[in-house]
């Protein structure tokens, strides 16, 4: 009897025991569900949108204002293509500082050529304004002009300027050309690819 006794407090608080772990167990997950979208928009709301960023959406809203249907919907979706891309690159702060020193006294500007039906352009354009942002190059000193998908630009005439593929991404200080990003970065990373650029113009 009394062993019977023994043996049913035993298999009682291991059972007890055994409810309270999967109750733990349970509400564990249940808090990381919950931390997991506050971790999201944190993180989101830690990416602050700069200057060139504010401008390029100031160029592109103009260009789009008072369209509509399919056309107002492919604006749309360009804007928040490429601010996804900025909030998403993930920035190399070793060519940051360096770049920053040529970058943020107005030394270089850059000009873009670039369409929102060309992909390269949709989804390349927010890391290279997450980069200008960083190193805070004034926004007077980027320019973004359109190109048609005949590579004609739509925007202004430059004399003399042959575009095949965009974006082309134009390096220079308002006097020379330093150099050129065609479509995409080296590597995919912008800052490293407009670092060689200046480097290499400055040490000829």
């Amino acid at each position: 009897m009394i062993l019977n006794c023994k043996l049913g407090t035993c298999y009682f608080w291991r059972i007890h025991i055994i409810c309270i772990c999967i109750l733990m167990l349970v509400f564990s997950f249940i808090s990381c569900k919950a931390v997991k979208p506050n971790q999201v928009v944190q993180n989101k709301k830690s990416v602050t949108l700069g200057r060139n960023y504010q401008k390029l959406v100031e160029t592109l809203t103009s260009f789009s204002r008072g369209s509509k249907g399919a056309q107002k919907r492919d604006a749309d979706e360009f804007l928040s293509s490429i601010e996804k891309d900025y909030s998403n690159y993930v920035l190399d702060m070793n060519f940051i500082d360096s770049l920053a020193a040529f970058v943020n006294d107005g030394m270089i500007s850059i000009d873009v050529y670039g369409g929102n039906w060309c992909s390269d352009t949709r989804y390349g354009m927010g890391g290279l304004l997450r980069v200008l942002d960083a190193c805070e190059m004034p926004a007077e000193n980027f320019r973004y002009i359109r190109v048609s998908k005949e590579k004609k630009l739509i925007d202004i005439h430059v004399e003399g300027l042959q575009i095949s593929k965009v974006p082309l991404v134009i390096v220079h200080n308002k006097k020379m050309e330093f150099g050129k990003i065609i479509e995409v970065p080296n590597k995919g990373i912008w800052e490293m690819h407009l670092l060689s650029i200046i480097n290499k113009a400055l040490n000829h």
